[in-house]
C-alpha cells in the first residue's frame, strides 16, 4: 500500500520523533529527503530504521548560502517538517511564513518541544522529559519507590508524537485537494503526551480520585498483577471480581492471595494456558528473543530482512521491499540539489568547496556490547543469548495479508465514518477522525452499552467517554436502518471482528488485539502491552515490569490503525477499490520495541528494564515534586551544567563526566544528586535549569497539567456537556491543523 507515490518530503530532522513519522510516509510511497548538518557531532552508528527509503542531504544552515539551499528544495516539495524550536526556524528563515512565500501550497510541520506559542515556546524538549511532564511517570511505577516511574526505552514519548503527525500529516494530504490553501501542522511531545493521557485528566475534572502510583494494580478488578514465574518470566494477568472462584479453580488454591506463591511454581507458557481456558485474561510478558520469534508477527508481515539485519516493518505490518539507505550523511547532495532545487553543477561545487553541502559517514550495523558481562551485572542487559539467530526460519514464512482489496468503488468521499463501537481502541480512532473535521456516527451495540468504562484508582465519573466520545453523533439502531444501511453510507466502518462483513464505501477495519486470525482469548490493557514486549522493558530493576498509564495499549494502537485507514482511504480513491484492513492492536506497541529486537536479532542481547546501576540518574526528589535531570540520552548528562546549578563542585570531578564513572561510583553520585535537590522545589529547579540552559523536566501530575500555565496559554482544555449537567474539562487534540488561504 504505497498511495504516496509522487508526494515529496523534506525534513530537518533529528532525534527520533520526525525521523519515525517520515520513515512511515516513505514506507507509503512518499520521497523523503532527510537533512541534517553534517559538521554536527553524531555517533558513527545510527539506526537503520530512522535512515531507510530516504535521501540524504549534508547542510550548514549556517553558512551564508545554507537557509537559501533549503528554501530552494522547500519550493519543490509537498510537504516540509521539522523539529526544531520555533527560535531555530525564525533564525534561519525558515518558518511557516517564509516557506509559503516559497511554497503557497506546503503541507509545514512544526514538530516541537512545547508548541508554536506560549511561554515555553522557546524551550528545548526531548521525549524522556516530555514524559514526565506530561504526567505519565507520575502515574507508573511503585508506591513505595524512592522516583517514579517511566515508560520504556528512552524513545515511547517520540514514537507517539510521531505516530501524531502522521495521521495529521495524511489528514492533511487527503483534503488538500479540497482546499486551495497552504496548511500548518503545529504539534508538541507535550501536548501529545498530555492528549494521550485524555481518559485519566476527564475523569479527574470531574472529581475523580487523584492519581498516584500504584504499580500494576487496577481499582475495578479483582486481581490485576504482573507475577513471576518458575522460569524466570513474567505473566501479566487481569481477574474481574466475579471470576475470582474461576481464578482459584483454574490454579488450584484456596485464596486469591495464594495466586502469586502458586504462579511461582508453574512456568509462564502453563499459566498462561490454565488461566485463558478459564476466561480470564492472562499473557507472558514477551522478551525481545519473544518477540522476534513470534510466528504470527512473521505472517502479518510486521519483520523483514536486510542485509542480515532484522527490520520492522510499519507498526500496522504488512510487509515492505526495496529497502535502500545511504551510506553517509549527505550521500545525496549533489543529485537532490541537482534534481530538485535545480542548481547548476558550478554552484553545486562552490556550495560543496564552502562546506555548505557536506558529507559524514555513518554505519548501521548492529554490534554486541564490548562490555556484556559487565552489562548483565549492572541490569542493563537480561542475558546474552548464544545462539540469537533463531529467528531466521521464521522469515520464510508465508504471509497473511493485512490489507485485502475488494470490490470496485466510484462514489465522491464524503468524510464519514460509522464507528460500532466495542473497545477503546475503536472508540479512539473514531475520535481522531473527529479531530480531522470528518462526520463520525458512533452506534454502541447491546453487549457494549457498560455505563463508564474503569478508572483504575477508584469510582468512575463518566469521563473517559467524555473524552472519547467528544465530537461525534451517536445513533441506534433499529428495523427500519440496520447495520449494514448505515455501513454503506460511511465511508469507513470501525469496529471489532464482528464488521468484517460490512461493506464501507472505501474502507473496513476491523481492530482487535491480535488480528483476525490471531488468538482469540480475553485479554486486557496489561495483557496487551505485556504480548507486545514493550512492557519488559519498563520497570526498575529491583521490580516486577510495569504497566503504562490507563488504555495504553489501545490509545497507542488506535493511533496507528489511524493512519493505516487514511492511507488505505487514499489508495482506494486512487485505484477506486475498496480495502479491508486486518489491523492488530499489539503490533503497533510492538513497532516501538524495533531497535531493541533489531539488537536481539543481530546479537542475542535481551534488553531490560531500568539497570540496577544506571548511566546516570534520571529524576530526582526535590522539596517539592520530582525533577527529571535527564535531557534525553543519560549516556550525555552535562555533570558539569548540574554542579553549577547545584553549587556542587563535587559532581564536576572528573570520575563524575562519563557513564562509566558515574557507574563506578554509583552510591556516591545518587547520595550528592538526592541530598542537593533536596533544598528547594522542582519547580525552582526546573526555572533556574532553564537560565543554563539544561534541558530538564518536571515530573507534573494530572492536576499540574490542568493548572499549566503552558497549556492553559495555547488553550490545550476545552469544556464537555454531560447529558446530567456536568461538565468535563477535556484535552484537544495532540495536533493543530490550520489551513491558511493563498490570499492571506
Amino acid at each position: 500500500m504505497q498511495p504516496l507515490k509522487g508526494i515529496r518530503v523534506l525534513a530537518m530532522e533529528q532525534a527520533v520523533a520526525l525521523p519515525f513519522t517520515t520513515r512511515h510516509l516513505a514506507d507509503l510511497g512518499a520521497e523523503v529527503i532527510r537533512v541534517q548538518s553534517h559538521k554536527r557531532a553524531v555517533r558513527l552508528e545510527q539506526p537503520l530504521a530512522y535512515y531507510r527509503n530516504k535521501r540524504t542531504v549534508g547542510l550548514d544552515l549556517s553558512m551564508p548560502e545554507g537557509p537559501e539551499v533549503f528554501r530552494a528544495l522547500a519550493a519543490e516539495c509537498d510537504i516540509v517538517a521539522h523539529n526544531y524550536t520555533p527560535r531555530v526556524m525564525e533564525k534561519f528563515g525558515l518558518d511557516f511564513a517564509s516557506i509559503r512565500a516559497v511554497q503557497p501550497r506546503v503541507i509545514y510541520c512544526a514538530l516541537t518541544g512545547f508548541g508554536n506559542t506560549g511561554p515555553w515556546r522557546s524551550r528545548p524538549l526531548f521525549g524522556p522529559g516530555a514524559e514526565a511532564m506530561s504526567g505519565h511517570n507520575a502515574l507508573m511505577g511503585e508506591l513505595e519507590a524512592l522516583i517514579p516511574g517511566r515508560p520504556g526505552t528512552i524513545t515511547y514519548a517520540d514514537h507517539v508524537c510521531g505516530l501524531y503527525l502522521l495521521f495529521a500529516v495524511l489528514g492533511a494530504l487527503q483534503q488538500r485537494d479540497m482546499v486551495d490553501t497552504a496548511q500548518l501542522i503545529d504539534i508538541s511531545l507535550y501536548e501529545a503526551c498530555v492528549s494521550h493521557l485524555g481518559t485519566v485528566i476527564s475523569e479527574r475534572s470531574l472529581g475523580a480520585v487523584a492519581p498516584y502510583r500504584c504499580g500494576n494494580a487496577e481499582y475495578s478488578q479483582g486481581l490485576q498483577q504482573v507475577l513471576e514465574t518458575a522460569d524466570a518470566g513474567y505473566v501479566a494477568i487481569t481477574c474481574h471480581h466475579d471470576q475470582s472462584q474461576a481464578l482459584r479453580d483454574a490454579l488450584a488454591v484456596r485464596a486469591v492471595e495464594d495466586v502469586p506463591e502458586r504462579v511461582m511454581t508453574l512456568t509462564a507458557a502453563t499459566t498462561v494456558e490454565l488461566l485463558q481456558h478459564a476466561g480470564i485474561a492472562c499473557a507472558k510478558v514477551q522478551d525481545m528473543r519473544d518477540v522476534v520469534t513470534d510466528p504470527r508477527r512473521w505472517q502479518r508481515g510486521c519483520f523483514t530482512v536486510q542485509n542480515d539485519q532484522l527490520i520492522l516493518t510499519p507498526v500496522w505490518g504488512g510487509q515492505i521491499s526495496d529497502i535502500s539507505v545511504a551510506s553517509a550523511i549527505g550521500a545525496d547532495n549533489a543529485r537532490v540539489v541537482r534534481d530538485v532545487a535545480g542548481l547548476s553543477p558550478r554552484r553545486i561545487q562552490a556550495l560543496l568547496d564552502t562546506q555548505t553541502l557536506g558529507e559524514r559517514p555513518v554505519v548501521f550495523d548492529m554490534q554486541p556490547s564490548r562490555t556484556q558481562e559487565v552489562d548483565i551485572a549492572r541490569g542493563l542487559l537480561q542475558r546474552v543469548d548464544s545462539e540469537p539467530l533463531g529467528w531466521r526460519p521464521y522469515a520464510s514464512t508465508e504471509l497473511t495479508p493485512v490489507v485485502s482489496v475488494a470490490e470496485p468503488v466510484n462514489m465522491p468521499l464524503r468524510r464519514r465514518v460509522l464507528e460500532v463501537a466495542s473497545s477503546v481502541a475503536v472508540a479512539y480512532v473514531g475520535k481522531l477522525f473527529a479531530d480531522l473535521g470528518w462526520d463520525v456516527l458512533r452506534v454502541v451495540m447491546p453487549e457494549h452499552n457498560a455505563e463508564t468504562l474503569p478508572y483504575r484508582w477508584g469510582e468512575a465519573q463518566g469521563g473517559a467517554q467524555a473524552f472519547l466520545n467528544e465530537g461525534k453523533q451517536s445513533i441506534s439502531l433499529d428495523s427500519t436502518m440496520p447495520l449494514s444501511t448505515h455501513a454503506a453510507e460511511a465511508d469507513v466502518v470501525l469496529g471489532d471482528a464482528s464488521v468484517w462483513e460490512l461493506a464501507g464505501r472505501y474502507v473496513t477495519a476491523c481492530i482487535t488485539p491480535f488480528g483476525r486470525h490471531g488468538q482469540q482469548t480475553p485479554w486486557s490493557d496489561l495483557t496487551l502491552q505485556a504480548a507486545s514486549g514493550f512492557m519488559s522493558l519498563t520497570g526498575e530493576y529491583d521490580q516486577v515490569p510495569q504497566q503504562l498509564p490507563p488504555f495504553a495499549a489501545q490509545l497507542t494502537g488506535a493511533v496507528g490503525v489511524s493512519s493505516a485507514i487514511l492511507a488505505a482511504v487514499m489508495a482506494a480513491q486512487q485505484d477506486h477499490t475498496r480495502r479491508r484492513l486486518d489491523m492488530s492492536l499489539v503490533d503497533v506497541l510492538t513497532g516501538f520495541v524495533h531497535l531493541q529486537a533489531a539488537q536481539y536479532a543481530a546479537t542475542g542481547e535481551v534488553a531490560r528494564r531500568e539497570g540496577r546501576v544506571k548511566h546516570a540518574m534520571r529524576m530526582v526528589p526535590t522539596a517539592a515534586g520530582f525533577l527529571y535531570c535527564a535531557p534525553g540520552a543519560v549516556m550525555t548528562v552535562d555533570m558539569h551544567g548540574v554542579a553549577t546549578l547545584l553549587d556542587e563542585p563535587r559532581l564536576a570531578e572528573e570520575r563524575f563526566q562519563t557513564a562509566e564513572g558515574r557507574m563506578q561510583h554509583w552510591d556516591e553520585y545518587v547520595e550528592f544528586m538526592v541530598t542537593n535537590f533536596q533544598h528547594e522545589s522542582a519547580a525552582y529547579w526546573f526555572e533556574k535549569a532553564a537560565e543554563l540552559h539544561l534541558t530538564f523536566a518536571l515530573v507534573q501530575s494530572i492536576d499540574d497539567l490542568l493548572q499549566c500555565p503552558q497549556l492553559a496559554a495555547r488553550g490545550m482544555f476545552k469544556h464537555y456537556d454531560l447529558d446530567d449537567g456536568r461538565q468535563a474539562t477535556v484535552p484537544g487534540p495532540a495536533f493543530r491543523l490550520t489551513s491558511v488561504p493563498l490570499s492571506a
